[in-house]
């Protein structure tokens, strides 16, 4: 019984219905990056990404939708992508038991590694062991472990998407949080003099100016370490 049921419920409109859905945002992993989000191995992503939402909550003033999260067997066992509605916009590859190091404008022949381009803004960088970590911290390279990078990845990636994100139900959800403070200034203005989609149009205009403004900032003062390619060797 219980399995015709099933039958039935594959064979009824609303399961092909179901599969037109698109997350908002997706990110999707390789086998070998499984770790980062499995607890059991000492994964903490799904805390990550709960910081990052409430980050983009302060920074933006935009409730990220929730991040569907699940491993891809297409993808390379090192290689991540992420997805704004259905499209992959960005990707990046980690190495597990390494750390992405970051030279800070002046080469140390000592730190040796893999070379590779940071993914969030696409500085050069090094895949360094354990045992060169301390030399280039010493060395005043910026070294990071591969969660803290796809966390920056992306954080970096909502903020230059974050316009795309709000449409017109999430637009219509921050007039009511806003209406409960100044339901007055609310009424005034919305219906009679902006439409919820002026309002979403103003809105995502600011959040695409906003991360223009903040990136420009961002390379301005790492311009002159940009300018130099850190020297590597292979393992």
């Amino acid at each position: 019984m219980e399995e015709e049921q099933q039958i039935e419920e594959v064979r009824s409109p609303e399961s092909v219905v179901s599969l037109l859905q698109v997350d908002p945002i997706e990110f999707e992993f390789g086998y070998g990056l499984i770790p980062l989000a499995d607890t059991q191995q000492g994964g903490d992503l799904l805390d990550r990404i709960i910081m990052i939402r409430r980050q983009c909550a302060l920074e933006l003033g935009l409730v990220v939708p929730v991040i569907r999260i699940r491993d891809n067997i297409q993808l390379k066992p090192n290689e991540y992508v992420i997805k704004i509605k259905g499209n992959t916009v960005a990707r990046g590859e980690l190495l597990l038991n390494h750390y992405l190091a970051m030279s800070p404008g002046i080469e140390d022949d000592d730190v040796i590694g893999i070379e590779t381009t940071e993914p969030a803004f696409g500085l050069p960088a090094l895949w360094i062991d354990e045992t060169t970590k301390e030399r280039a911290e010493l060395a005043g390279y910026t070294v990071v472990d591969p969660p803290s990078v796809v966390a920056t990845h992306l954080t970096e990636v909502i903020k230059r998407h974050a316009h795309e994100l709000l449409g017109r139900q999430e637009t219509k959800a921050l007039i009511e949080n806003v209406k409960e403070t100044y339901p007055a200034l609310v009424d005034e203005l919305i219906p009679s003099l902006l439409s919820i989609g002026d309002v979403q149009k103003v809105l995502a205009k600011l959040l695409k100016e906003k991360y223009r403004s903040a990136i420009l900032s961002r390379f301005s003062r790492r311009w002159p370490t940009m300018r130099h390619s850190p020297k590597t060797r292979t393992f």
